[in-house]
Protein backbone atom coordinates (compact mmCIF):
# COMPACT_ATOMS: atom_id res chain seq x y z
CA UNK A 1 0.00 0.00 0.00
CA UNK A 2 1.18 4.02 -1.01
CA UNK A 3 2.21 6.02 1.57
CA UNK A 4 -1.55 7.76 1.88
CA UNK A 5 -3.74 3.57 1.97
CA UNK A 6 -5.42 3.02 4.48
CA UNK A 7 -6.13 -1.11 5.45
CA UNK A 8 -10.14 -1.99 5.90
CA UNK A 9 -9.38 -2.40 9.57
CA UNK A 10 -8.05 1.16 9.64
CA UNK A 11 -11.16 3.00 7.68
CA UNK A 12 -14.16 0.65 8.29
CA UNK A 13 -13.79 -0.49 12.35
CA UNK A 14 -13.12 3.29 13.93
CA UNK A 15 -15.69 4.68 12.27
CA UNK A 16 -17.91 1.84 13.67
CA UNK A 17 -16.82 0.83 16.96
CA UNK A 18 -15.56 4.43 17.67
CA UNK A 19 -11.73 5.57 19.22
CA UNK A 20 -10.89 4.35 22.75
CA UNK A 21 -14.47 3.55 24.00
CA UNK A 22 -16.16 6.87 23.18
CA UNK A 23 -18.55 4.50 21.26
CA UNK A 24 -18.25 1.32 22.14
CA UNK A 25 -20.34 -1.72 19.95
CA UNK A 26 -18.80 -4.55 22.68
CA UNK A 27 -21.89 -6.62 23.63
CA UNK A 28 -23.94 -5.60 20.79
CA UNK A 29 -25.19 -7.85 17.59
CA UNK A 30 -24.63 -7.86 14.05
CA UNK A 31 -26.59 -9.51 10.96
CA UNK A 32 -24.13 -9.85 8.29
CA UNK A 33 -25.45 -11.47 5.09
CA UNK A 34 -23.35 -13.01 2.43
CA UNK A 35 -21.23 -14.07 5.83
CA UNK A 36 -19.83 -17.52 4.05
CA UNK A 37 -17.01 -15.62 2.24
CA UNK A 38 -15.11 -13.12 0.66
CA UNK A 39 -15.96 -9.40 1.95
CA UNK A 40 -18.72 -11.00 3.95
CA UNK A 41 -16.93 -13.38 6.26
CA UNK A 42 -13.92 -10.82 6.68
CA UNK A 43 -16.00 -8.05 7.86
CA UNK A 44 -17.53 -11.05 10.56
CA UNK A 45 -14.39 -11.87 11.93
CA UNK A 46 -13.30 -8.26 12.21
CA UNK A 47 -16.33 -7.71 13.71
CA UNK A 48 -16.19 -10.19 16.47
CA UNK A 49 -12.45 -9.30 17.15
CA UNK A 50 -14.51 -6.41 18.34
CA UNK A 51 -16.60 -8.20 20.93
CA UNK A 52 -19.80 -8.04 18.97
CA UNK A 53 -22.11 -11.01 18.53
CA UNK A 54 -22.02 -11.85 14.92
CA UNK A 55 -25.43 -13.48 13.14
CA UNK A 56 -24.02 -15.05 9.76
CA UNK A 57 -26.62 -15.31 7.28
CA UNK A 58 -25.71 -17.46 3.96
CA UNK A 59 -26.67 -20.22 1.38
CA UNK A 60 -23.27 -22.62 2.22
CA UNK A 61 -24.95 -23.58 5.62
CA UNK A 62 -21.15 -26.16 6.01
CA UNK A 63 -18.98 -22.42 5.73
CA UNK A 64 -21.04 -20.84 8.08
CA UNK A 65 -20.78 -23.06 10.69
CA UNK A 66 -16.73 -23.64 9.85
CA UNK A 67 -16.67 -19.45 10.14
CA UNK A 68 -18.60 -19.86 13.47
CA UNK A 69 -16.16 -22.29 14.72
CA UNK A 70 -13.21 -20.18 13.74
CA UNK A 71 -14.81 -17.22 15.40
CA UNK A 72 -15.50 -18.86 18.41
CA UNK A 73 -11.60 -20.58 18.36
CA UNK A 74 -10.88 -16.63 18.64
CA UNK A 75 -12.68 -15.92 21.38
CA UNK A 76 -15.73 -14.22 19.71
CA UNK A 77 -19.28 -15.01 19.58
CA UNK A 78 -21.74 -16.10 16.32
CA UNK A 79 -24.72 -18.02 15.36
CA UNK A 80 -25.05 -19.51 11.82
CA UNK A 81 -28.00 -18.51 10.00
CA UNK A 82 -28.55 -20.55 6.47
CA UNK A 83 -30.49 -18.60 4.56
CA UNK A 84 -31.38 -18.14 0.73
CA UNK A 85 -32.06 -14.52 0.84
CA UNK A 86 -32.92 -14.52 -3.25
CA UNK A 87 -36.78 -15.97 -1.75
CA UNK A 88 -39.16 -13.50 -1.11
CA UNK A 89 -39.67 -14.28 1.66
CA UNK A 90 -36.22 -14.78 3.34
CA UNK A 91 -35.54 -11.41 4.86
CA UNK A 92 -38.27 -10.58 6.92
CA UNK A 93 -37.72 -14.27 8.04
CA UNK A 94 -34.50 -14.20 9.04
CA UNK A 95 -34.50 -10.99 10.75
CA UNK A 96 -37.31 -12.87 12.91
CA UNK A 97 -35.22 -15.76 13.48
CA UNK A 98 -31.94 -13.89 14.56
CA UNK A 99 -34.42 -11.60 16.56
CA UNK A 100 -35.65 -14.70 18.42
CA UNK A 101 -32.51 -16.06 18.75
CA UNK A 102 -30.51 -13.05 19.65
CA UNK A 103 -32.41 -10.25 20.80
CA UNK A 104 -32.15 -6.97 18.75
CA UNK A 105 -29.44 -6.30 15.51
CA UNK A 106 -27.91 -3.03 16.55
CA UNK A 107 -25.85 -3.29 12.85
CA UNK A 108 -26.77 -4.60 9.45
CA UNK A 109 -23.99 -5.73 7.06
CA UNK A 110 -25.37 -5.94 3.45
CA UNK A 111 -23.36 -7.57 1.88
CA UNK A 112 -25.57 -10.82 0.40
CA UNK A 113 -25.41 -10.98 -3.62
CA UNK A 114 -25.62 -12.90 -6.60
CA UNK A 115 -23.07 -12.32 -9.80
CA UNK A 116 -24.54 -12.44 -13.40
CA UNK A 117 -22.20 -12.99 -16.43
CA UNK A 118 -23.66 -11.94 -20.13
CA UNK A 119 -25.56 -9.31 -21.50
CA UNK A 120 -28.45 -8.25 -19.82
CA UNK A 121 -30.54 -8.44 -23.23
CA UNK A 122 -29.83 -12.38 -22.79
CA UNK A 123 -30.57 -12.59 -19.29
CA UNK A 124 -33.51 -14.93 -19.01
CA UNK A 125 -36.92 -13.06 -16.23
CA UNK A 126 -36.39 -15.24 -13.54
CA UNK A 127 -32.46 -14.09 -13.33
CA UNK A 128 -33.19 -10.76 -13.66
CA UNK A 129 -36.19 -11.36 -10.47
CA UNK A 130 -33.83 -13.06 -8.58
CA UNK A 131 -31.56 -9.71 -8.39
CA UNK A 132 -34.21 -7.36 -7.17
Amino acid sequence: MGADAHSPQDVFLPSLVGQKGVFSMKYRTALVTGASSGIGAATARLLAEEGIFVALAARREERLRALVEDIEAGGGHAAAFPVDLSEADAPERLFRQVCEKLGNVDVLVNNAAFGYYGYFAEMDLETLRNMT
